[in-house]
């Protein structure tokens, strides 16, 4: 019906089995390093009002894979895009606009804080807005995403992405 939700199947493509199921917008889902939790961004935020027909901007949320719950990461502004857990399942990195440039930033789930990692002049982002963009490899703990600046996109890599946080982030 023009919505996307969250669904589960087997590696042995049996045992499909849809996870949410709502008016809401679900994508990009990545599953925790010890697969109790997906997180994933979505347009279910206190933003959306289906009332008035206002969808609010995506925003990163938890899905608790045992109960079910969804969970709202506290304190996001803007268009958050593409999550990707870090290897220790400590925190999550994504794509974030909301100091005016798309920039990758790091949820910490331990001091509930978040963390701009980038501070580029062009945009961290992939040619369509939904895209695949930051992809964070677990056993080798390196980060890639895509840059755009000037007209050109380029892939970028770092080591040890949560070495890159300093303070936590204030609108």
């Amino acid at each position: 019906n023009g919505v996307s939700d969250l669904y589960m199947v087997g590696a042995d493509g049996k045992d499909l089995k849809q996870l949410t199921k709502d008016r809401y917008g679900d994508m990009q889902p990545q599953w925790s390093p010890d697969g109790k939790t997906i997180v994933f961004t979505s347009d279910r935020s206190p933003d959306t009002d289906f009332e008035v027909l206002k969808i609010g901007k995506w925003k990163i949320q938890t899905y608790d894979v045992a109960s079910g719950e969804i969970t709202l990461l506290p304190n996001q502004s803007g268009l958050n895009l593409n999550p990707q857990w870090a290897p220790d399942g400590q925190s999550v990195a994504f794509i974030s606009d909301r100091n005016g440039t798309a920039n990758l930033f790091l949820y910490d789930f331990e001091s509930k804080e978040h963390y701009q990692l980038t501070n580029v002049v062009g945009a961290i982002g992939a040619i369509a807005e939904y895209s695949p963009a930051v992809t964070w490899a677990r056993t080798a703990d390196v980060m890639a995403f895509v840059y755009y600046e000037k007209g050109d996109h380029t892939v970028w890599k770092v080591a040890n992405p949560r070495s890159l946080k300093k303070q936590p982030y204030r609108d």
